[in-house]
């Protein structure tokens, strides 16, 4: 099926983020709720393919749901970060990827690493990716962006979490983030095709249409400064 998406302005786009913890998920169900993306992890922190992820991968494809993946990131030095984006480029091999690919960013394991040492991990991962040529950004919740993040919300690109202590599954807009172009609002999203709850997102512009042309990556802005 042609992946056709003919969004009005200021349209959000529905879409979920999956992986094993959902089991076997009936994509012509979810695509006929109104679905337009999905976000499927790839590849777990050992480095191997999520269990679900090729069924997961083909049942979008097939349904013309539009595909991101993400990479649960547990890096704590450039060497890991290194090792964990080779591994990731390589399980993206011959992948039609068209709603980005995402570090996650949110294990209690970085919570210690110094603000400019974490930077300088992602951005290494975001630049490998990038190189390769894919649309790559940052999931993260909106409060490790408030603490990690905020001062570089122009160098990438973000998706935010951010729900309620109460989730009902429905939108609050009062909790929207503000930042970033996808807004993951629940966790407790109940959606036909998919047994249990699921993850629940907006994206504020079409992901799909993100050109290369981004601004420049922290290490980059450094070095232009520099060269002035």
């Amino acid at each position: 099926m042609d992946q056709i998406m003919d969004q009005k302005e200021n349209e959000e786009i529905r879409g979920i983020d999956v992986s094993h913890w959902n089991g076997k998920v009936n994509w012509k169900l979810v695509a006929g709720s109104g679905i337009r993306f999905a976000m499927i992890k790839c590849i777990n922190e050992a480095n191997q393919f999520d269990s679900e992820f090729k069924r997961n991968y083909e049942g979008c494809m097939e349904q013309g749901i539009f595909v991101g993946v993400y990479k649960y990131v547990i890096a704590r030095d450039q060497k890991e970060a290194e090792k964990e984006v080779a591994a990731l480029l390589n399980a993206l091999k011959g992948k039609k990827i068209t709603y980005g690919v995402w570090l996650d960013i949110e294990d209690k394991r970085l919570s210690d690493i110094p603000a400019l040492s974490m930077i300088g991990i992602v951005d290494l991962m975001l630049g490998r990716l990038k190189q390769a040529g894919y649309t790559a950004g940052v999931y993260c919740s909106k409060h490790w962006y408030d603490r990690l993040f905020a001062p570089y919300e122009a160098a990438y690109l973000f998706w935010i979490a951010r729900y309620p202590a109460r989730d009902d599954g429905q939108v609050h807009p009062k909790l929207d983030p503000g930042v970033g172009v996808c807004w993951q609002y629940s966790s407790k999203g109940v959606i036909e095709g998919i047994d249990g709850k699921v993850d629940l997102n907006l994206a504020r512009i079409d992901i799909s249409r993100i050109k290369e042309e981004r601004p420049m990556s922290i290490k980059q802005k450094i070095l232009s400064f520099l060269v002035k």
